[in-house]
């Protein structure tokens, strides 16, 4: 019992230690809180242990040593959890060996104490000389991330799309940024909202896949958004992290991505630069595709500027959208409906929906639209005239689902919007 007891005197150690530094998360620091209150039920249960040792755990005065039980306060708690019994409390070891994995994730210190996996009923702990049975899971010590492959050819970009017309300026730019070998390779796809960054980013992922092992795409438009996404990264590559809080998880993706080089990452939606430095900071190989709305600011990175659809294309994607589901519509007027959408593809695929769902034409369109002037809506001075297009596109709609009963619960009219949109869709404007 004396190994489980050191095993516990190591984790008060190290979650005193960690738990008082201002970057110990919330997840170090209630397992060590957990471990803490249940050593001090166990010391108090045993009528010979000091109240001085007690209060020494309650207190946190101590501090991680070279070795855990190398001070004469480490040896003096050590006999008094082992006088207590603590050794044979299986609550109390699982929740030694939980802070341990929480405080070294990659095992170097709780590795010490090793455990083996015997099916689902037990594990044994000991320090490769002695073994200690308990009837308790606990997961083993976690391989290193550096040391996990990427998994062959997988991929989380959203499927590719049959309505992509046009941008083969842009792809070709996004090639020759992206071609170069050596250090990290980071390119901005920018422009308005709903220009279509997203579905760039998503077709030039697609027609180079041959060239990465991994493609990982993460909808980073707010830090913890991208944290989270950096997360799920480690948890696919090593699924038993699934179970670390998601910083640790995150921390676990950024060590992976800096220590491999044959992967695809895309930021999609990233608000502001500031946002991925950090990330970007620890970067040495690899890719990483950004799209963002923010044109400027981006200092380490190869800029792509992303415009509007030219005419002819913007005419060419409202007649793929509508011709599946209308084979026969009268798209006369089409020129003058994209223009007055702005040859915005979002504004585009949104119209063309609606135009194929309600049988309209796109005069017929024009004059729902003249009904909401651009005027009547403000925006910010970045992306203006964007928004008030769809804003006017939207409430064209909600004025035909106000005046359509609904049938069967649902309303019969859906205009998929790409920010709903599954990792699994894509949609021809972002």
């Amino acid at each position: 019992m004396n190994e489980s007891v050191k095993l516990v005197v190591a984790a008060l150690v190290a979650g005193a230690a960690t738990g008082a530094q201002e970057t110990a998360s919330t997840a170090v620091k209630n397992a060590h809180a957990g471990v803490k209150s249940l050593a001090v039920r166990v010391l108090r249960r045993a009528e010979s242990v000091p109240v001085e040792v007690v209060e020494l755990v309650e207190s946190d005065a101590m501090t991680l040593a070279g070795d855990e039980s190398g001070t004469a306060g480490h040896r003096e708690l050590t006999a008094a959890l082992a006088a207590a019994g603590a050794g044979a409390d299986e609550e109390l070891v699982a929740a030694a060996l939980k802070v341990l994995e929480l405080i070294y994730p990659d095992g170097t210190h709780a590795g010490k104490y090793q455990v083996w996996l015997h099916g689902n009923q037990s594990v044994q702990v000991g320090d490769h000389n002695t073994q200690i049975n308990y009837n308790t899971v606990i997961p083993a010590p976690l391989p290193a991330i550096e040391s996990v492959p990427a998994l062959p050819n997988f991929s989380r970009i959203p499927l590719d799309t049959a309505l992509f017309v046009g941008r083969i300026d842009e792809l070709d730019q996004l090639e020759e940024v992206l071609s170069g070998s050596g250090r990290a390779a980071v390119v901005v796809v920018h422009g308005l909202g709903g220009v279509g960054k997203s579905t760039l980013a998503a077709r030039f992922a697609h027609q180079h896949a041959d060239r990465f092992g991994l493609r990982w795409w993460i909808t980073a438009d707010s830090r913890a958004a991208l944290d989270m996404g950096l997360a799920e990264l480690a948890e696919t590559l090593q699924p038993a992290t699934a179970d670390l809080p998601v910083e640790q998880r995150s921390a676990l993706g950024v060590r992976w991505i800096a220590t491999h080089d044959d992967w695809l990452l895309v930021l999609d939606n990233v608000t502001t630069p500031q946002d991925v430095a950090g990330l970007l900071s620890r970067v040495r190989t690899g890719t990483i595709v950004i799209t963002s709305r923010q044109r400027s600011g981006w200092r380490a990175a190869e800029t792509v500027p992303l415009d509007v659809l030219a005419e002819d294309e913007a005419m060419a994607l409202l007649a793929r959208i509508v011709r599946p589901e209308w084979p026969d519509a009268d798209l006369a007027g089409a020129d003058r409906l994209c223009g007055e959408l702005g040859w915005l593809p979002l504004a585009v695929e949104q119209a063309g929906a609606y135009l194929a769902q309600t049988r309209t034409s796109p005069a017929a369109y024009l004059n729902l639209l003249a009904r909401f002037p651009a005027r009547m809506f403000t925006a910010t001075a970045e992306g203006g005239d964007a928004q008030r297009t769809m804003a006017r596109i939207w409430h064209v709609t909600l004025d035909r689902l106000a005046d359509t009963r609904p049938r069967d619960g649902c309303c019969g009219l859906w205009l998929g919007s790409p920010r709903t949109a599954s990792p699994g869709t894509c949609s021809p404007a972002q």
